[in-house]
């Protein structure tokens, strides 16, 4: 037996196809994990090897496999055809590190600012660009009042970038992560009220 009928067509389906069709799904994890930025690619690349192989197994031995060993088939085609649900995770995954990112240069500017020093308000990454930081202070003494994001971090997909969340902290330390502009505007007002 050949090494091509051994892993890409063999007469029944075994641990080596699902390993296959399970390395296709996990691909997106790795990318996340060791860089940003490089989630769509990984991605793109996890749907077109799973769902490719599981279209071209399913065209090529799909009946033979299911005659000859259906529990087998069924949970290689369930794991090929798995890394679809990729495009709903991955991105919210991404969003959640950019968002817990974030909230971490907000604590940082909210515990430096707390304590008298002068600290500068970063870039964060909102997705398809970078933003700055933007601040309301006291405008008698000039003290932080809440510190947020003002543009939304934003979440990947097919259709192109959509708004998922915006962080805020307070002069306290306490935050929140909000998902829309009204949401946001709201605490903001609540915290100008508390400063007065």
């Amino acid at each position: 037996m050949s090494l091509h009928e051994r892993w890409l067509l063999p007469e029944r389906p075994g641990m080596r196809q699902f390993l296959i069709a399970l390395a296709a799904l996990l691909l997106p994890i790795a990318s996340l994990l060791h860089s940003e930025g490089t989630h769509v690619a990984s991605l793109v690349a996890s749907i077109t090897i799973g769902c490719g192989l599981g279209i071209a197994w399913m065209a090529l031995t799909g009946w033979q496999w299911l005659k000859l060993a259906p529990v087998n088939s069924v949970c290689v085609f369930l794991t090929c055809f798995g890394s679809l649900g990729n495009l709903e995770l991955m991105p919210r995954w991404d969003v959640a590190l950019r968002a817990r990112e974030a909230l971490s240069d907000l604590q940082f500017y909210a515990r430096e600012r707390g304590q008298g020093r002068t600290a500068e308000l970063r870039d964060y990454d909102t997705g398809p660009a970078k933003a700055r930081f933007r601040e309301i202070t006291r405008p008698a003494d000039g003290r932080l009042i809440t510190a947020f994001t003002g543009d939304p971090i934003q979440r990947w997909s097919p259709f192109g970038f959509k708004p998922s969340c915006y962080v805020m902290i307070r002069a306290d330390g306490t935050w929140s992560v909000v998902k829309n502009r009204d949401e946001l505007n709201g605490l903001i007002e609540i915290e100008r009220e508390k400063a007065k």
